[in-house]
């Protein structure tokens, strides 16, 4: 009987200690997992900052762009009105040119006849 009793206290330890190990195993697991959850949510954190950046990076290249046209339409509208002011300046001279020359030929021509 009584070695029956510390063979029944004998497997009782042995059970005990396994049930033991695999509890410490169960809870090192466990901790492993959380720590994954836990890498897991970090990296999506600096995922979710990077998207943003890159969002904001675009709607500050997207700004940039938009001034850019902005400023091209500006000087192509400044170009054009120059455009027409030296057009009309160069018309005008012309004028101005041939009436020039019309007066130089009538006076020639009244300089030739009182000559």
């Amino acid at each position: 009987a009584v070695q029956n009793l510390q063979d029944e206290q004998l497997g009782a330890g042995v059970h005990e200690r396994r049930s033991k190990k695999r509890t410490q195993q169960q809870e090192e697991e466990e901790q492993e997992e959380k720590e994954a959850a836990l890498d897991e949510e970090q990296v999506l954190g600096e995922l979710n900052d990077m998207v943003t950046l890159f969002k904001d990076k675009a709607q500050a290249i997207g700004l940039a762009v938009k001034q850019d046209v902005k400023a091209i339409e500006d000087t192509e509208y400044l170009m054009q009105n120059s455009l027409g002011k030296l057009q009309a300046e160069n018309k005008r001279l012309k004028t101005q040119t041939a009436t020039g020359w019309k007066q130089l030929i009538i006076f020639s021509a009244i300089l030739a006849l009182a000559g």
